[in-house]
């Protein structure tokens, strides 16, 4: 009874961290700007689930394993995001192309 109590407990956290690093990496992966972004903390979090998710394949274990996997899903996203910004984009009328609001203004 301990044991299947322990398991429950296990599952459970795995569920909540992979659902904070879920909501947390898609908010951050459709935000406009990211200078609210750390990406130390990001790399920190994927260090640390890939690490969980390692353990688990090598305790064969799919709670650890899907917990790292989400994880470092999500970590990976955002650091990509956070390499990679977006800026303000508008319509050019004479091509249809578009450009970022520099080229307008210039």
């Amino acid at each position: 009874m301990t044991l299947m109590l322990a398991k429950g407990r296990g599952a459970l956290g795995a569920c909540d961290h992979g659902t904070w690093t879920g909501r947390r990496g898609i908010g951050a992966f459709r935000a406009e700007g990211t200078t609210g972004i750390a990406a130390g903390t990001w790399l920190l979090i994927l260090g640390e689930l890939l690490c969980w998710g390692v353990f688990g394949v090598h305790e064969s274990d799919p709670r650890l394993i899907v917990l790292g996997a989400t994880g470092v899903t999500a970590s990976l996203l955002v650091l990509a995001r956070v390499a990679r910004p977006r800026g303000p984009r508008t319509l050019r009328p004479s091509d249809g192309g578009a450009v970022t609001t520099a080229e307008v203004r210039a």
